[in-house]
Formats: structure tokens, sequence, C-alpha cells
């Protein structure tokens, strides 16, 4: 299930590092409705059953801040897991009109409104694929203790993130077969690599439209819930166009 949740601005500025601001929303909005909820997402490092994407107006950089055509943003919560949706729902129903600010920034968001959107059925095994929020393909490479990103274009991307869906698929139970799966760019122009700053680091990952192959119901999955590292934190949220 997806929502879009519309947040007027007091400022037409956010930081750099934007998502940390959502994330804190995310934390919030489900300590404030169910604190024993809180506690099964956040409590622990497993990762959580649903990922988010983050619309920004007309967004320029200057400096540590991202300036906006307009005081406005939104947010696309999507999850696979219908209690989760629910609960999310309501969460986020608590919040509606209600101030929020990060910490101490004089920056605050007022969430206006919430709409469900429809989602698309996935018959075909082959889609083309929008990334709403950038696709991150993470390695940790024990020896040094040290994390490895992979954009698209780098060698190793298509092995590392058939692995990372493995785990996603084994820490959520599911049991989707991925012989087959691949991920391509729809044409030499259509991807592009990006460097995000999250929580301090700047990190490779991969935006634009591919074609995604695999069998239906590993693709509903995956457009429902997002796909590979770090999607809890606004990352791997992509919408069928074809």
């Amino acid at each position: 299930m997806r929502f879009r949740l519309n947040f007027e601005l007091n400022q037409a500025s956010l930081s750099k590092e934007y998502r940390k601001k959502f994330i804190s929303f995310l934390k919030a909005s489900f300590k404030g409705y169910d604190e024993s909820l809180y506690e099964q997402f956040y409590s622990t490092v497993n990762p959580k059953p649903y990922t988010f994407a983050v619309m920004l107006p007309s967004p320029s950089f200057s400096g540590n801040e991202i300036i906006l055509g307009q005081k406005s943003a939104s947010m696309i919560f999507s999850t696979e897991d219908i209690k989760v949706a629910m609960d999310a729902y309501n969460a986020f129903c608590r919040m509606c009109g209600k101030d929020f600010y990060e910490d101490d920034s004089e920056k605050s968001m007022k969430l206006m409104s919430i709409v469900p959107l429809n989602e698309k059925t996935i018959r075909s095994r082959q889609i083309v694929v929008k990334f709403l929020s950038p696709l991150i393909v993470r390695e940790h490479v024990r020896e040094s203790n040290r994390d490895k990103y992979y954009a698209f274009n780098e060698d190793g991307f298509s092995e590392q993130l058939a692995s990372v869906i493995k785990v996603q698929l084994e820490n959520q139970g599911k049991f989707f077969d991925l012989q087959g799966f691949s991920l391509t760019p729809l044409d030499e122009k259509s991807a592009k690599k990006s460097v995000i700053l999250h929580y301090g680091q700047y990190i490779d990952a991969s935006l634009g439209v591919y074609i995604m192959t695999g069998s239906p119901e590993l693709l509903q999955y995956l457009y429902q819930s997002g796909i590979s590292s770090r999607r809890s934190a606004g990352f791997g949220l992509f919408d069928v166009i074809e």
C-alpha cells in the first residue's frame, strides 16, 4: 500500500540531509501512536518493512541547504505489509495539523493531508521502472569493517544487488525465486550515478529509468517494499512506468 503525505513548511528550504528530518517524523509518528510499534521498528537494527521517497518542489542546492520553489514537500510511504500500512496511516492521522520540529532546528513542517495512492499489479516478467528515491547497493567489507557502495555502472553492481535482495527476502521471510532477476538501464542516457549525503557520509547511488526482470511475484514485492539497502531511510522506492 502507498500513501502520499503532503507537508507545509515554515521555510522554503531544507538541509541537504533532509531525509533525517523525515526519518525523525516517522519515528515521532509511530512513537506517538503505539510505543510497542515504535520499539518493534527502532529498538533493533533489523530492516524495517517499509520504504519512502521525498519529493521536493524545484530544488536547488546552496551550500548546506536545498532551496525550494515553494514552502511544501511530500513523501510517498510504501509497504507490502497491510497491518504496517494501517498502523502507519493511523499514526500519520494523529500527526495531521501539528508543527513538527527536528531537534533544535527552526525549520518546521506540518502534515496537511494523506492521500492513498493506487498501486499497479505486476503480471509481467519484465517492467520499466523509474526510481523515486536513489537505489543504494551496499557491501560490508569485513576485512576493513567498512562499507562499499556500488553505482549502476560499476563492476560488481549486479552481483551485489542480487546478494542484497537475497538477504532482504530472507529477513522478511519471503521465498521468491531470484533466478533471472536483473536491473539494467533502459538506454545509455536513462540512468545516472548520484552521490548522496547521508548522516555525514557521502555514498554512491543510482537514479533514473531501468528495465527490471524477474518473477511477477518478486517484482510486486520489490515495488511495494522497496529494493536493496537502506530502504527505510528513504532509498530504493520505484514506480512502474511500463
